[in-house]
């Protein structure tokens, strides 16, 4: 294990089957208030379901990186879509255009399995 950045909330891995279907992961941060992971999976979630928003873009490897930070919400989109998503949860949802994070520089580290 490797700690994490510390602005990192979530990451969205979207892989598509042979027929082209999307089967995205959202993968949170567990250390994070519930209230705020909350908002990042609805937020994650209106994303991967083609609500649109900035630079949605994976990179190379498939991965999504959304950051913890949030502004109000202003207008359609995946941001929008979250905190309804979110409220549908019964849930008040509290700001959720979060802000995409560029990958993390140079390889991940390995870790060893245990023989």
């Amino acid at each position: 294990m490797y700690p994490l950045p510390e602005r990192l909330g979530a990451v969205v891995a979207a892989g598509y089957d042979d027929e082209g279907m999307a089967h995205p992961l959202v993968f949170l941060r567990g250390d994070l208030p519930t209230g705020l992971q909350a908002d990042l999976l609805g937020f994650c979630l209106a994303s991967v379901a083609g609500a649109e928003y900035e630079k949605w873009e994976p990179d190379e490897n498939g991965l999504t990186f959304v950051g913890t930070e949030a502004g109000p919400v202003r207008g359609p989109g995946a941001a929008l879509l979250g905190a309804l998503t979110v409220q549908r949860m019964e849930r008040s949802p509290g700001d959720c255009a979060f802000t995409l994070l560029d990958p993390p520089e140079g390889p991940a580290p390995v870790s060893e399995m245990a023989a």
